[in-house]
Order: structure tokens, then C-alpha cells, then sequence
């Protein structure tokens, strides 16, 4: 039976206090990911952060010689991802709407969460931000394929809660698909805030105005993202070579910057249903960042038992390491199953036989 690898990155900066640079976090990790996915012809969504794209052009707009660079290099590799048969998505963190660029890094400083979740913004500016990203998107995209369709979306940190704020904006933009349930988990903290433990356990599945609803009409489409377990042991073993792998392994360290530490909120809201708070381990979303010596079996043999399997992944995140361990993966997995990586040739759930 077909197996249907849906490899989607988060392509972003760090989220706090110093955001990287351009090149370390998005630029070069993805051009080696892109020679990877080509070496397999498997292809990939990149969910991209757009208020930074929007941020970079202000400044570029202003006269920033560096900005104006770093805009140039991602518009460069957007027309390589589109002409080499990728996605190319909005993904939407508004705390950008309060980030501070810092002139002798030129990196930015995104400590402030106040507005991290699209919920935290008014009315106006959730329009202005939506309309925003659809808007530089097909800017950026649409001299190199005329005819693309910005019909994808991925809210940032998954905060697609509640659904009544995006509705609209999905039907005005022509949004058909959505990619951030993490079905059985929750997270409750002053940036990230969803309870995902009602949604159906089920790979792609219809919905209207629910997110955790399966709809059978309903004018959307839901591509979940794919967890597994961890016993206690392989916890204990996963830290242990996380602990140890920076001296054994030259090539294990990301790029340089700061992300942002979640603080729970007190007292703690309980979720609807049995699930996972996403800081723990007991169930760990799929990523290639995550993957190790010790995840690696547990992948495969999701793989092996599913035909359907998420990552979701983060450029700024993968280290060459990674990237080889990835490699062995996509190895395995053309070798012994037949994979699709389009998502859209899984729109035919009595083919996916989910």
C-alpha cells in the first residue's frame, strides 16, 4: 500500500530574545534540505513566517542595506523551492507586530508575547496580518509560477484557537487546507494557548467552524500532524545521548539564537479530554530535529504501520547531523514502500483508506 510522507518545515527565525541571522536559520539549512528532497524527488511544504518577510521590506523600504540583502536571499530561494516543485505557505506569528530589530547584529529581538497568539490582536489587526501574508506571499511567488494558489495555512505555535478568528479569512483568501492540530495535545501559557485532545484521531478529516469537528461537508481540510510515544527507558535514553551528543558529534549544533521559553499559566486551565501538555515527552510531535540514534526505530516502525506520516520541522532547528539521520530515514523509507509526498494526492481518502 501506498505511505503518504508529508514533510512540512516551519521556516522561521528563533522566536526571543535574539532571532539569528537569515542565513544560518533559514538559508543554508534549507538549501541542503532542498538537496536532499531532490536526491529522493520527495516534495516539501515550507510554512513561512510572513510578518517577517513584511518586516524585512519596511526596513529594506527605509534604506536598510542589510535588510534589503537578506530579503533578496529569501526571495531568491522561494523561486528555487517553487521551480523545484515545493509548497510555499503563510504561517503566521503576530508578536512580530512588536519586534525590535537590533542595528549591530541586525537580528531582532521577539521577547515580547503579548500578541504572540492571533486571539491576543483586534479585529483590525488580525485583517491587516492575514491580508498582509497572503499579500507578500504572492509577491514573492507568483513572478516565478503565475498560477500558484496560496490555499495553505499553518497558524504560528498552533494557536489556530478559536477557529471564529481565521473562518472569515480562509474564505476571503481562498484558504482550503489547514495544518496545525496536533491531535491529543494541549498547551496552556502565556504564548502558546490550545487544547487539541478532542480532535478526531484521524489523518486528514473534514471540518467547518471546529477545528476538533469533523464535518463531513465542510469547506475545509485538516492535515494533522503525527506524534508517537515514549516509554520512560527511551525517554531516559533519548537525553542521555542529547546530554552526551554535542561531544561526540561536531555537527550536532544549531544555529545561533534564542527561543522562547512558554510559562505556564497558574493555575492550570485542565484540558477537555485525556491528552499531552507539548512541553512534555510522553508523546513527542514527529520532526527531524528530533530525531536521534533512539527515535530513529520509533520512526520507522511508525512508518511501517502507517500510511500516513507528518513531520513537522524546523530549518533553524536541523544540524548537519540531523540532516544525515534524516537521509537514512528517506533511505529506508523508498526503499521499502512505495511513498507519495504531495499532499494533495492524499485528497483521496478512499486511496489513503483512513
Amino acid at each position: 500500500m501506498k505511505k503518504f510522507l508529508i514533510l512540512t518545515y516551519d521556516y522561521e527565525l528563533f522566536l526571543g530574545r535574539r532571532s539569528g541571522s537569515v542565513e544560518q536559520c533559514e538559508i543554508t539549512p534549507t538549501n541542503t534540505t532542498l538537496k536532499i528532497l531532490s536526491a529522493f524527488g520527495a516534495k516539501a511544504i515550507f510554512f513561512t513566517d510572513t510578518l517577517q518577510l513584511v518586516k524585512l521590506k519596511q526596513l529594506a523600504g527605509r534604506g536598510n542595506k542589510k535588510a534589503a540583502s537578506d530579503f533578496s536571499k529569501l526571495q531568491e530561494q522561494f523561486s528555487d523551492l517553487i521551480l523545484s516543485g515545493h509548497y510555499i505557505f503563510p504561517h503566521i506569528h503576530t508578536h512580530w507586530l512588536d519586534a525590535v530589530y537590533i542595528n549591530d547584529s541586525h537580528e531582532w529581538d521577539l521577547s515580547n508575547v503579548d500578541r504572540y497568539r492571533f486571539s491576543q490582536c483586534s479585529t483590525k489587526q488580525q485583517n491587516m496580518v492575514f491580508k498582509d501574508s497572503v499579500e507578500i506571499l504572492s509577491e514573492m511567488i507568483r513572478p516565478v509560477n503565475p498560477d500558484y494558489s496560496i490555499d495553505t495555512f499553518r497558524a504560528g505555535g498552533w494557536c489556530i484557537q478559536p477557529f471564529s478568528n481565521f473562518i472569515h479569512l480562509f474564505k476571503e483568501y481562498g484558504i482550503k487546507f489547514e495544518m496545525s492540530v496536533l491531535p491529543g495535545f494541549y498547551s496552556f501559557s502565556n504564548a502558546q494557548y490550545f487544547d487539541f485532545t478532542t480532535a478526531p484521531r484521524q489523518s486528514i478529516y473534514c471540518f467547518e467552524d471546529d477545528e476538533c469537528r469533523e464535518t463531513p461537508e465542510g469547506s475545509f481540510r485538516q492535515f494533522t500532524i503525527s506524534s508517537v510515544p515514549f516509554s520512560s527507558f527511551q525517554q531516559f535514553l533519548d537525553r542521555l545521548w542529547l546530554k552526551f551528543s554535542p561531544y561526540l558529534i561536531r555537527n550536532n549544533f544549531p544555529a545561533q539564537g534564542n527561543g522562547q521559553a512558554s510559562k505556564p499559566i497558574i493555575p492550570q486551565p485542565k484540558p477537555k479530554c485525556f491528552g499531552y501538555d507539548v512541553l512534555e515527552n510522553k508523546r513527542q510531535r514527529i520532526a527531524i530535529e528530533l530525531l536521534t540514534p533512539v527515535t530513529m526505530p520509533v520512526y520507522k516502525r511508525f512508518l511501517a504501520v502507517n500510511n500516513y506520516m507528518h513531520f513537522l520541522s524546523h530549518p533553524k532547528m536541523i544540524t548537519p547531523y540531523h540532516h544525515q539521520l534524516f537521509k537514512k530515514f528517506l533511505e529506508y523509507a523508498f526503499s521499502d514502500f512505495e511513498i507519495e509526498t504531495d499532499f494533495k494526492a492524499c485528497l483521496n481518502e478512499h486511496e489513503l483508506n483512513i
